[in-house]
């Protein structure tokens, strides 16, 4: 439609100038009529310009710019902050269909997302700290899971369990919450901080600094026992699990090496690049 239009407007250009020139001189010209003519060629050029762009005769609507940050993933689903309405939200995308969509609308900032199944975490400062909110895509609700006054950050997800940082108590701990039984509980609350928690099946991780520097501590949910994975006097920090499996960055050589702890045979180890 927008090239046609283009072609019309090319058209009548040309033909308005062609009467222009072969215009009789010798015939006294009206004024009135001769600025009406430019007028109108004028107002022709100006909308020639709208429908025409670069290697294109077809109206084009830019996008405005937006970034997508901090992705998750489970399954066929995608996750991720995205600011193009001005703030951050929660968006995602099905991978088997490209369709994208959006779970939070509010005018604050929602960032950090972390997804198991149809449960979608995320922090959100809605409330004007931040909190940690849920959203359950089957049924398209979403749920507060924290409204403490004070703030909660880095929420992580396995199955039931929802675990994140928390500064309630003047520090930060690690606080956890049951979505089958609606129950919020510590894991650990040192005087020291306990940040980044990570979580797999019955174990939760976290990066720890109640030893004057920063190790990689633990938590089995089905005994209630805490345990550390590595107390390095150098800092090691993020830790990540799978299986029994937990690593983390670790600086013990004077530079940031990746290093690992074997749940089930109790063995730290370091991944080497061969």
């Amino acid at each position: 439609m927008g090239t046609l239009l283009a072609l019309a407007f090319i058209i009548l250009l040309e033909v308005e100038v062609e009467r222009f020139i072969h215009l009789d001189y010798h015939i006294e010209l009206d004024n009135m009529k001769l600025n009406m003519r430019m007028q109108r060629i004028v107002a022709i050029v100006l909308l020639l310009s709208i429908f025409s762009t670069k290697g294109s005769h077809e109206l084009q609507v830019e996008e405005r710019p937006s970034n997508r940050l901090n992705p998750a993933i489970y399954d066929d689903i995608i996750m991720w902050e995205d600011n193009r309405n001005g703030n951050w939200d929660i968006c995602g995308c099905y991978l088997s269909t490209g369709e994208e969509f959006q779970i939070t609308t509010n005018r604050e900032n929602q960032l950090l997302p972390a997804i198991y199944g149809n449960i979608v975490v995320w922090m959100d400062n809605k409330n004007g700290s931040l909190d940690i909110y849920g959203f359950d895509l089957s049924i398209e609700e979403e749920f507060p899971l924290t409204k403490n006054p004070n703030e909660q950050r880095s929420p992580a997800i396995y199955e039931d369990i929802v675990v994140w940082q928390d500064d309630r108590d003047g520090n930060w701990d690690i606080y956890g919450y049951n979505l089958s039984e609606s129950r919020e509980f510590p894991i650990t609350t040192s005087e020291s901080d306990q940040k980044y928690p990570a979580i797999y099946d019955n174990i939760v991780v976290w990066q720890d600094s109640r030893n004057g520097n920063v190790d990689i501590y633990g938590y089995s949910l089905s005994t209630g026992e805490e345990f550390p994975i590595t107390t390095n006097r150098n800092p090691q920090h993020s830790p990540a699990i799978y299986e029994n499996i937990i690593v983390w960055q670790d600086n013990r050589n004077g530079n940031w090496d990746i290093y690992g702890y074997d749940l089930s045979t109790s063995t730290e180890f370091q991944v080497l690049m061969l």
